[in-house]
């Protein structure tokens, strides 16, 4: 299994959100007093960690692609794509 597989960055992208949300809503220290800067300060975290989650889930994309094009120069045939964590439990049930 390939080590940067988006399969593994999407649960912990949603987990370090919801540790940021949770820190920031309960934690007093990190807490803004207004609650407009609250609801503000939340979007701006999703927003951010939204946007780094396409980056690097384009950049594994772009790798990938490279990787199989540099498998085609030389010859050997491409890698097959890799399924998500669904369709691998669905293609296992099936071969039983």
């Amino acid at each position: 299994m390939n080590l940067l597989s988006i399969k593994w960055w999407g649960p912990l992208y949603a987990v370090a959100v919801l540790a940021i949300l949770y820190s920031m809503w309960t934690v007093r220290e990190l807490r803004p007093e207004n609650l407009a800067l609250l609801w503000l300060s939340s979007v701006i975290v999703i927003v951010v960690i939204f946007f780094n989650y396409h980056l690097i889930k384009s950049e594994i994309r772009a790798r990938e692609q490279m990787i199989s094009r540099l498998r085609e120069i030389g010859g050997q045939p491409p890698l097959p794509p890799d399924r998500g964590i669904i369709e691998g439990i669905i293609a296992k049930i099936k071969k039983e």
